[in-house]
This record gives structure tokens, sequence and C-alpha cells, in this order.
């Protein structure tokens, strides 16, 4: 695996999951988590002594914990620079009781152990940042002083550091949001247990060889761009809605995939991906189903997707409104895909700064998308979006269990990254995988 993490660029501060797979390759590393567990034994027996000695289970999940905690910040500190940050929850949903979910280095230990590494007479270790629900911010760490200390006194390298080999669940499924309850800390959605199928041990299986495959593909980020973690490439699936009948699509394992983070251009007016990223020495080309949940819908009735520039605009309002910063597309897509994901019919836009974009209203711009695709409007306000997203999970999954490996693909929802060599392969392979589906051949597009 070829890797490349832009030292010498200023590091972008943002925040990222807590990867509780990290472990230390080096004695010296050793030393530096040693020395942290005995600072919190000393902090634990100084302010909350316990009534009896810990056993050996719990003390070696104290020993996995300390190394996870301190190995994966220092890895932040050595990819993004030392104010970078990771973000965690704390919560007795998030560290305690069983789950297929919770990785071996993550239990009701951590949260005591953040507490007693961030008192300022342990150096402080850690810098731990509050939630701060006003603004969305998560509860994260950060390096502390005496944790940078050790990192520069004992010259500690990305070599210092390692992966463990926990066999993480590949498979996810979320709780309806129409039925979790939200308490504290708590965000809809919540994953859930379920019962081994076939079905889900063959898709554990092809997450597994979509995931080896990445492991080993050549990717290098130009110098002059974001600063990345090119290690942040394990995938699995996620479903939704309670049901293995919805959702699907490929997230990150531990934090999202790192082309997943790139701007695509939309607000910047630069594609992160395209200018930066290189796959096999090569400049990419992203290559995706149009309009792919049109086209679904449009296959499942045996019909193909209108042939219409813009499919999600009607003609009559496809007009770039004076002084409007986008083109009317940016506000009619989210409204389509609302209304699809909607179990009723509520015509407001997606955003309010949506109608700046337009010159209708909503409930105008919804009877002109009903009757544009009136062929597929009876799947809308029926929350059948999720069902569509399964069937374009099924299709990129299909497609790169298949193919992913020749075709060096980084998959991104409905859409393949891929070297500009083997863009014209990837449009056939997408093809064929979608036919084989649901019977029709989309309309593949490039940029």
């Amino acid at each position: 695996m070829t890797d490349n993490t832009n030292q010498d660029l200023v590091p972008r501060h943002e925040d990222r999951a807590f990867n509780p797979a990290r472990r230390s390759a080096s004695q010296a590393l050793d030393n530096i988590v040693s020395q942290a567990i005995d600072v919190f034994l000393c902090q634990e027996q100084q302010l909350a002594p316990l009534g009896r000695a810990r056993s050996q289970a719990n003390t070696q999940k104290l020993e996995l914990c300390t190394e996870a905690l301190i190995s994966d910040l220092t890895h932040r500190v050595l990819t993004m620079g030392k104010m970078a940050r990771v973000h965690i929850g704390l919560g007795d949903h998030d560290l305690g009781g069983a789950s297929r979910y919770r990785p071996p280095a993550l239990g009701k230990i951590t949260k005591k152990l953040i507490e007693m590494l961030s008192l300022p007479e342990s150096g402080p270790w850690i810098v731990f940042h509050p939630r701060r629900e006003a603004v969305n911010e998560r509860s994260s760490l950060s390096a502390g002083p005496k944790l940078l200390a050790l990192i520069e006194a004992a010259e500690i390298t990305k070599h210092d550091l390692a992966v463990s080999n926990d066999q993480p669940e590949l498979i996810a499924l979320k709780r309806s949001k129409k039925t979790d309850s939200v308490w504290w800390g708590r965000p809809k959605g919540t994953l859930v247990d379920y019962p081994e199928t076939e079905d889900t041990l063959r898709m554990r299986e092809e997450v597994k060889v979509i995931n080896a495959y990445l492991e080993k593909l050549d990717l290098f980020m130009v110098p002059g761009g974001p600063h990345v973690d090119l290690s942040a490439r394990p995938l699995r699936r996620v479903f939704s809605e309670g049901s293995f009948a919805c959702g699907g699509r490929l997230w990150g394992l531990h934090a999202h995939p790192f082309w997943y983070d790139l701007k695509s251009g939309k607000e910047s007016g630069i594609n992160e991906r395209q200018e930066y990223l290189l796959i096999d020495g090569e400049p990419i080309e992203e290559v995706d189903i149009k309009a792919c949940s049109l086209t679904i819908l449009y296959a499942l009735e045996g019909l193909p997707l209108p042939n219409l520039e813009s499919p999600y605009v009607p003609p009559q309002f496809d007009t770039l409104v004076p002084g409007a910063e986008k083109p009317p597309k940016e506000a009619f897509k989210p409204l389509f895909q609302a209304a699809l994901n909607r179990d009723r019919r509520y015509p407001a836009w997606a955003e309010k700064k949506h109608g700046d974009l337009v010159c209708c209203s909503p409930q105008e711009a919804l009877e002109a998308l009903e009757d544009l695709h009136a062929p597929v409007a009876h799947y809308l306000h029926r929350s059948f979006g999720h069902q569509v997203m399964r069937m374009e999970s099924d299709i990129l999954v299909d497609c790169l269990v298949r193919h992913g490996a020749e075709l060096s693909a980084l998959p991104l929802h409905d859409c393949l990254i891929v070297p500009t060599s083997k863009a014209e392969e990837a449009e056939r392979r997408l093809k064929e995988a979608f036919q084989r589906r649901l019977g029709q051949v989309p309309i593949i597009s490039f940029k």
C-alpha cells in the first residue's frame, strides 16, 4: 500500500472519529502507554480507589483501552498536527453492555481513563473538549502537553503505530428513526443487534472482498491539497429503518473514508478529488449513474429514464433566477429526494435558501415534479427512498465485488472513482451491474 500524508502541509483541524483499532508497534510507544497506565492507576488510587483489586480481565481491558487511546491520539498528532482532535461518544450506549459493534478496545473504563488522564496534575496527558450541543459539536479529545512532550522526546513516527487484526462488524443495522427514542447524547438511528442469516453472512464476505483490495490500492495526494489520512479506507455497509430492505450504502468503519471528506466542488468550486487524488499514479474520473434514484424508479416500471438534460428540473422552471448563485437543480433535486423519503405529502423546500434559486413555490415545484415524472410519482410520499437506496447499494457492491480490484475503484454511493484510463471500463461494468439487478441500461455520467 502506497501512503503519503502530506507532512509539509498546514494541517486542517477537523476532528474525526476515535479509531479503537489503533495499536503500538514499537517498544518506544509501548513505554509511553505503560507510563499512561501508571499515571491512571496513581490518580485512581488518590481520587477513586477501588474497593477490591481489579480482576485480570479488567486489567487487560484497561491496558488495551489505554493502548488504543494513546496510539490514536499519537497518530492524530503525527498526521494532522498538535491541535487536531478525535471525537468520541462517552454515553452508556457507546461504552457499556454487549454489542456486536463495540470494539475490544472500547468499554466503560474508557470514560474513566479519559477523566484521569485529563486532570491537570496528570500533565495532562489528554485535553478533553466537552460537547457543545448549541453548535452541534461532539465531545472530542486532543493530545495534552505531557503526551506531546513524550512523543517528541521518543521521536515517535507513524512507523511506531499499527492497526489491530480484530475483526470489526462490517454489517450495521440502524434502528428506525420513526421509533427510536431520543435522549441526551444518543442520536436517532442507533445501531441495533440482528440475527445472523445467510444474507448477512454473504454481505459481510462481500465487504471483506472490497476492503481487501482497497487496502492494497496505490493512492496518493498531490502536495498542495488537503491534509488527509490515506489509511482511512475500510468500509462497512449500513442499513437503515431497522430493516435490511433499506439503505445498505458503504460508509467508513471507524471514520469516513478519506475520499468521502474531499470537497466535490459544489461549495468551494474546487473538486479536491480531481485536483489532488491519484490512483495508480493517474488522475481520477468520477463515473456515476445519472439521476440514480429516478433511474431506479423508472427501471422498476420497466421504463428508461426520460431524455432530459436535467431530469430533476421541470423544463418550465429550468431557468437561472437573476441573482441566484446556483441553478434550479440545487433546489429541485433535494425536493424530489425529500418527497421520495417522506411518508406524507409535504411541499416545502429542503432548505430555506432553496427558495431563492427558483421562481415558484415549493407547492408548485412539487406538482411540476409529479407531472414531469407521472409514471413513477406513485413512489413518492411513502418513505420509499430507503428501499431505493438498498437497490442502489446492491448495484454498487455487486460491481465492486466483481470488478473493483481490476478497476482500482473507490466507491462513493452511486459513483465509482477510478483512474482516468479505466473510466470507460467502469462505465461498462456499472451498466452491467445495473442491468443484472433491474433489467435496464442506465445513463452513465462522467466528471
